[in-house]
């Protein structure tokens, strides 16, 4: 929901909120033709992601061969469901550190898509 450049969304519960403010957490983000872009640490390398309320999934998409993130526990999967066509490649990566602001998690599950067949980035 937005109210008056606010934004109000609920975290899922696998997230720590900081001792000192349990209750609300504030973020900085990027309006870019009404796509809401956060700052995201994903195992301490900084990336931005695209808000998506009706994702469960964190999805990474097109990082270049230099993009180090050092995934935990990676496995290669195929994905479909994404529309008509065949299944893709991908990679499926448990227990990794995120941090958006100053909530944080140590046990988030990744999928990287291999090859960027929506061109999103």
């Amino acid at each position: 929901m937005v109210f008056n450049n606010c934004i109000i969304a609920f975290g899922q519960s696998r997230f720590q909120f900081p001792i000192e403010n349990r209750n609300a957490q504030k973020l900085s983000f990027q309006l870019i033709n009404n796509i809401i872009v956060i700052p995201v640490e994903v195992n301490h390398t900084k990336l931005s992601f695209i808000l998506d309320t009706g994702v469960d999934k964190t999805i990474l998409f097109s990082l270049s061969e230099n993009d180090s993130l050092g995934l935990k526990n990676v496995k290669k999967i195929s994905l479909q469901g994404l529309g008509k066509g065949k299944a893709i490649d991908a990679l499926i990566s448990k227990k990794n550190k995120l941090k958006v602001g100053k909530l944080k998690s140590n046990n988030e599950t990744i999928y990287l898509i291999l090859k960027d067949q929506f061109e999103l980035s």
